[in-house]
């Protein structure tokens, strides 16, 4: 049974239009969304990147290459400065961890999708593994 996500058969359709907030966007409108998405309401700021990036395809360009180069940085999980033995075994292990996602590189170029809509929307796929 948990060899497909649990989600997988069950669907919610909901009926719902973009709002386009760049139609008609003025500087007190603008000031407006975001000061809302400063208050933590930041549909209108999604809606607006949104926008920005179907009509504008330099900024879209500029916004993916920005958004690959990130995805293809080298990492590492370092301890703090004078660790305990605890937290090097700790850093070692999430590395250990990390390194082993087969599409790493993919999650960080969906993680960076946040950067202009103030959130991100990832699933994580839970699986069980032999011995565990």
């Amino acid at each position: 049974d948990l060899k497909e996500p649990q989600t997988a058969d069950r669907i919610a359709l909901q009926r719902e239009f973009q709002g386009h907030p760049s139609r008609g966007l003025t500087p007190s409108k603008l000031a407006q969304i975001m000061d809302s998405a400063e208050q933590g309401d930041i549909m209108a700021q999604y809606e607006l990147y949104e926008d920005m990036e179907e009509k504008d395809a330099h900024i879209m360009a500029e916004m993916g290459k920005r958004r690959r180069a990130v995805a293809g940085l080298d990492w590492s999980i370092v301890p703090p400065r004078n660790p305990t033995a605890k937290e090097k075994n700790a850093a070692r292990e999430l590395q250990e961890v990390i390194a082993g996602l087969e599409d790493f590189a993919e999650l960080m170029f969906d993680v960076t999708d946040g950067i202009g809509k103030a959130f991100c929307c990832l699933e994580i796929e839970w699986r069980r593994s032999a011995g565990f």
